[in-house]
């Protein structure tokens, strides 16, 4: 029978659980700069394991702001929205207190007028670009169209917010795009290192809402691993829960980077659809 090994890389340790039908076994090790180092050295197996991982991957790289340079693509006088953002403020009767500055450089952000040579050249400097047009969450059209032909001029991912976020209120759309691009790169590199390291051919990666993704589709929606190691915790304490006979269960989870809450009801946990990471908008399914 295969095995099912679970990873989960935190803040300060790697942790490996191998399941093989009857017992589980489990190892700790400390978590390296280039994480799929630990992950490697912690993990035996062969191809015909299933590989079931939680990363902070995309948590640290927003956490410490080392993302992609960011191209942004909308509707002319629209430049400026992710900026402008909502009337709400972190802090109501504070004017001292600033919202995280964009994540999109104001000279990458233009309004397309549909002169396709004249974007790309305008976003030349950037390694990826998002499409997010203001009424795209009805017809998805015609950002698919424009997103194939910056692709093509440009060579680089091309995310368009309608994909990412099939919602609408342009601003928790767009945001969310641009978030998922700005982490598309390094989720990219540390997957392919990880892909590169392990010998199983069947790779999974946990989503923030708690479900599973393979290793393939990730970068594209990294945007939705950025709670992939609390969900999985949450996960866990729900079936935990269950197989006790505990249908309300209140997980708590200590990391070294972040403390996790979750309260579970009925054995069921509630997914939301929005929250926000270091203060900025991710409008994906998460565990709340």
């Amino acid at each position: 029978m295969s095995r099912v090994i679970g990873v989960d890389v935190g803040g300060t340790f790697t942790d490996v659980v191998v399941f093989d039908g009857e017992t589980a076994t489990s190892r700790k090790v400390p978590t390296t700069v280039d994480q799929s180092e630990a992950v490697a050295t912690a993990v035996t197996g062969d191809v015909t394991d299933l590989f079931l991982h939680g990363t902070t991957a995309a948590t640290n790289t927003l956490l410490q702001e080392q993302g992609a340079r960011v191209g942004l693509v909308t509707d002319p006088g629209f430049e400026d929205l992710i900026e402008i953002a909502r009337q709400d403020r972190p802090s109501l009767y504070d004017p001292n207190v600033d919202r995280p500055r964009p994540l999109v450089d104001r000279e990458l952000r233009v309004g397309f007028s549909g002169d396709t040579e004249a974007a790309a050249a305008a976003l030349g400097r950037a390694e990826v670009v998002v499409v997010g047009l203001l009424e795209s969450y009805l017809d998805p059209s015609s950002e698919t169209s424009l997103a194939a032909d910056l692709r093509r001029a440009l060579g680089v991912e091309v995310l368009e917010s309608a994909v990412v976020s099939p919602e609408f209120r342009e601003y928790e759309r767009i945001s969310t795009a641009v978030l998922s691009a700005y982490l598309t790169p390094s989720v990219a590199r540390y997957l392919a290192s990880l892909d590169a390291r392990l010998p199983m051919e069947r790779r999974l990666v946990m989503t923030s809402s708690g479900g599973l993704i393979p290793f393939s589709g990730a970068p594209k929606a990294a945007g939705r691993l950025v709670l992939s190691g609390p969900a999985g915790g949450a996960v866990a304490a729900a079936a935990l829960g269950e197989h006790h006979g505990y249908q309300s269960v209140i997980s708590f989870d200590m990391g070294g980077t972040s403390t996790d809450v979750c309260r579970i009801s009925g054995g069921v946990l509630a997914i939301g659809s929005g929250h926000e990471v270091a203060g900025r908008v991710n409008r994906v399914p998460a565990v709340p």
